[in-house]
């Protein structure tokens, strides 16, 4: 399973997606009259829930998340008007291993984030896209998952603005996690509980997120995804979740710009830290031949280091020691997501 949409910067998606194997298989009864062969009536074949699920090796995934602000690793975008987040993206499992064998899966994945807003950003102009498509990313990767419930993928990402609110930006994502439900009984393994950790490491290869520096930073990120899953035996199974969040600058990751008068405060290691609270739940409603739909909200608070708070705080070249609004440089912010999605 691919980086676990670390990427989307929403742990609804993922919440979402534990819901979603959490809950039983809905599909469409298919209804049989009585068939008579010769003199011999024959009985009509039982309902197939399993009939309208994709069963193949290729697998969709679309997301649409609605959100009132968007920080990229704690890096402020846009706070204002209406912001819409669409995603997809296309899974091939390349490789089922049999019981016992020690890799379980190989997958390829290939697909592209986007950020909508309504209100336009200093510097967007001249772009090729529209003047409210603020972003509009590409990934492809792999990932590999082991019978041990450790997981680990590689992952290619371009960071591109239609709108030439900034300038493109490449990097290489490592990831590694460990799904340790395996390790819980009684009472929490009837909940589904599991803490889900996991590390991600960023590698920008041309360009750099945060500010205009020339040089490339090393960004990591480190958490972990505590959940439950009530009401397991309902069609609307309720996955509840607590994501908390580490970012980190491993080199030069998040290094202003220059203060006026040439001086510099230096790389600050610690980026930010987020703890959130979101649900998830399946649309059992809705006939399993159209694939799985399922709605999410969540909840987060993020904590910034003093370099981001300095860089959120400026105009928008990012100057430290030049604020402007100090609402924009407090400690603490707040986000919210309602997420509505599909797969197939």
């Amino acid at each position: 399973m691919m980086e676990r949409r670390n990427f989307a910067r929403s742990s609804v998606a993922a919440l979402v997606a534990l819901g979603l194997a959490a809950a039983p298989a809905v599909a469409d009864e298919i209804e049989a009259e009585e068939v008579i062969v010769g003199e011999e009536v024959v009985a009509p074949a039982a309902p197939c829930p399993e009939c309208a699920v994709n069963n193949g090796s290729v697998s969709i995934a679309v997301g649409n998340d609605f959100t009132n602000a968007y920080f990229f690793r704690g890096i402020l975008q846009q706070k204002t008007g209406f912001i819409w987040q669409p995603w997809g993206e296309i899974n091939w499992n390349v490789y089922e291993g049999r019981e016992g064998d020690p890799i379980s899966a190989v997958s390829v994945t290939a697909g592209t984030w986007n950020s909508v807003h309504t209100r336009q950003l200093t510097g967007a102009q001249n772009g090729s896209g529209p003047g409210n498509w603020y972003e509009s990313d590409l990934y492809a990767g792999v990932g590999m998952g082991m019978d041990n419930g450790l997981s680990a993928g590689a992952t290619y990402v371009a960071y591109m603005s239609p709108n030439n609110a900034f300038g493109s930006v490449q990097e290489i994502d490592l990831d590694v996690a460990f799904d340790d439900s395996q390790y819980y009984g009684g009472e929490m393994d009837n909940l589904g509980f599991a803490t889900n950790p996991y590390l991600l490491w960023a590698f920008e290869v041309d360009k750099s997120r945060f500010g205009s520096n020339s040089k490339k930073g090393i960004y990591m990120e480190a958490g972990i995804e505590p959940s439950v899953t009530v009401n397991q035996q309902s069609d609307y199974p309720v996955t509840v979740g607590v994501p908390m969040t580490v970012g980190l600058s491993l080199d030069n990751y998040y290094l202003p710009n220059d203060r006026p008068d040439g001086s510099n405060p230096g790389d600050d290691v610690f980026g930010y830290a987020s703890v959130g609270l979101g649900v998830g739940v399946p649309l059992a409603f809705i006939p399993a031949r159209l694939g799985s739909f399922s709605v999410g909200a969540s909840g987060q608070w993020l904590a910034l280091g003093s370099n981001l708070q300095d860089f959120n705080n400026g105009p928008a070249n990012g100057v430290v020691g030049t604020k402007t609004n100090p609402q924009e440089g407090r400690f603490g912010e707040w986000i919210g997501v309602a997420s509505l999605n599909w797969q197939y």
